[in-house]
């Protein structure tokens, strides 16, 4: 059995391990000088005390905590299995509430998880607080958006406000997300982009076009952050042939 295998099956060993990670990330978000771009929107959102849908890339994530104004009224959408459960504890040691199942999967089968991960944000954000979706997660292909957030989104009626992140020392990790590692000691910028909304009565084409929102923002904000801080920028993926299905 590999390494991570041992480590994912060993409740001690995932303990140690996500207390490392968190203590990490700690360290990094302190010694990193920080600008916020367009960070008025989700600001009023948190004092208004409104719903709101986050979404950022996958690889984009090990800082989100930070950027996000009280964390602990944010639920994370985390995947399931032995990964998504190590995810699961890291994200809570930061602050983050957090739901396990995958938007895709509601989105597009009868899966039980996802429906009733699905189903859980509704109700969150019925609720008014704010839930936070990587919508090319869980396994890509990197830096294009499901229909998952768009399903919510319609759902909710509640708007989705794209958010990413640069720095300029990292460690790129050749996973299919390029997950970005950031380095301590280091300067760094979040940009939020503007909301996207989908109506409840959307047909395909609107929803085709509000998920196209989304991604064109994302990947054009993450392109600006790492110009920002002087970094090569990570392309998307080549998309799958399958087009997305909205029923």
């Amino acid at each position: 059995m590999k390494l991570g295998k041992r480590i994912l099956n060993n409740a001690l060993a995932q303990a140690a391990l996500t207390k490392l990670i968190v203590l990490y990330i700690r360290l990094v978000n302190a010694t990193t000088r920080w600008e916020i771009i367009n960070g008025e929107a989700p600001q009023k959102v948190v004092n208004e005390n409104r719903p709101g849908i986050g979404a950022a890339w996958h690889g984009r994530i090990a800082l989100l905590a930070y950027s996000i104004p009280h964390p602990k009224d944010t639920y994370a959408l985390i995947s399931q299995g032995r990964d998504g459960a190590l995810m699961a504890r890291i994200i809570e040691d930061l602050g983050f509430r957090t739901v396990r199942g995958s938007a895709k999967a509601a989105h597009k089968t009868k899966d039980k998880g996802g429906v009733g991960a699905m189903l859980s944000m509704v109700k969150i954000l019925e609720q008014g607080r704010r839930v936070l979706i990587t919508p090319d997660g869980p396994r890509g292909p990197r830096m294009h958006a499901k229909g998952g957030v768009i399903t919510l989104a319609r759902i909710s009626g509640e708007p989705v406000y794209p958010v990413t992140y640069a720095v300029r020392k990292r460690i790129v990790i050749r996973s299919w997300d390029r997950f970005i590692l950031p380095l301590p000691f280091n300067s760094g910028v979040f940009i939020w982009g503007r909301p996207v909304t989908v109506a409840h009565d959307a047909d395909a084409k609107e929803q085709e076009k509000a998920r196209r929102q989304i991604e064109d923002q994302l990947n054009a904000m993450t392109r600006q952050a790492d110009e920002i801080v002087g970094q090569t920028t990570i392309e998307p993926a080549p998309p799958r042939k399958t087009a997305p299905s909205w029923r």
